[in-house]
């Protein structure tokens, strides 16, 4: 009877250690971590954390946008900041982009208005039309607001003084701009039409100390959101996984990062985490301290990653 139980408990540990060797196979991830489910109480999308660190600013409130709210790193203390009729003129939806050092918070009205809106969340203040609105430095500086402007191609800077806008990248299908750390480059990705319904994708950064563009990453899918890491040495983005050939799925987004001079990116969230009809990340934003990664499930879920 003994042998048997023993032969029984190492075949059970067996057993376990193939299936969980079959899951890392499969599921491969950088981080050790298991990514948090923090916020799901209304539909949520588009967090961007604040530079204290304290809070993560999201949109959301009917499934297609929506207000501005906060809560804290935990999920906790949900407070509505601002709503689509405070703003001038009002907006369907508002997004949150980026945070001055200073703390003023970049956001978008609808699709193609850009506002600021001052720390403690009072006097929205409308800046120009535009899109994918980031800033370097404090928010009062000389032209240090990147972003794109309806109807026109390429990367325009501009500040909140109503300066002529500069084009600095030029290109007719870019998004997702973020500046470095140290304001010295963007990141952004940039669309290329191969023909008919084909097109290409490449992760980008361009210096000003060198007025060069260099493709970093190069990917046949449209990745979202790169976000630079607060010390600079990181750039994280959303882009496809395939779990495995012929996954019924093969178009969910999940977070990776890419050192920011180039290199072989690196997965650090798996899918399924959160709903499985879900595309996956949308949008993804750093903390302060560069320890974690908040994200969104589109329209739905927030979930943060413990990045090691």
């Amino acid at each position: 009877m003994k042998n048997t139980i023993t032969f029984t408990v190492l075949g059970g540990l067996l057993g376990l250690a193939l299936l969980l060797w079959g899951c890392s196979e499969e599921y491969d991830s950088v981080s050790s971590k298991t990514p948090q489910l923090i916020f799901d109480e209304i539909d949520a999308e588009h967090p961007v954390w604040s530079p204290l660190g304290d809070t993560i600013v999201f949109s959301g409130g009917n499934g297609y946008g929506g207000d501005l709210w906060t809560i804290d790193p935990q999920g906790g203390n949900l407070s509505l900041l601002l709503t689509c009729e405070e703003v001038d003129p009002p907006a369907y939806a508002l997004y949150p982009y980026d945070y001055s050092d200073d703390g003023y918070l970049l956001f978008t009205g609808g699709l193609y208005e850009v506002y600021y809106l001052l720390p403690g969340g009072k006097e929205p203040v409308y800046l120009f039309p535009g899109s994918y609105p980031t800033v370097e430095g404090s928010l009062n500086g000389n032209y240090n607001i990147a972003y794109l402007i309806p109807e026109k191609d390429g990367i325009y800077l501009s500040d909140i003084h109503g300066s002529e806008p500069q084009l600095v990248v030029e290109g007719d299908f870019i998004y997702g701009i973020d500046w470095s750390p140290d304001g010295t480059m963007l990141t952004y990705i940039r669309g290329i039409h191969l023909g008919q319904s084909d097109w290409d994708y490449e992760l980008c950064v361009y210096d000003f100390t060198t007025q060069s563009e260099q493709v970093i990453y190069d990917t046949g899918y449209a990745p979202k959101c790169p976000r630079w890491s607060p010390d600079g040495t990181l750039i994280a983005f959303a882009d496809q996984y395939y779990p495995e050939p012929g996954y019924d799925y093969p178009m969910h987004r999940v977070v990776w990062i890419i050192p920011s001079e180039g290199g072989e990116p690196k997965r650090i969230t798996n899918f399924p985490y959160g709903p499985i009809d879900s595309p996956g990340v949308s949008w993804l934003s750093w903390s302060p301290d560069g320890k974690w990664i908040v994200y969104d499930l589109i329209t739905s879920e927030l979930w943060k990653v413990y990045v090691d």
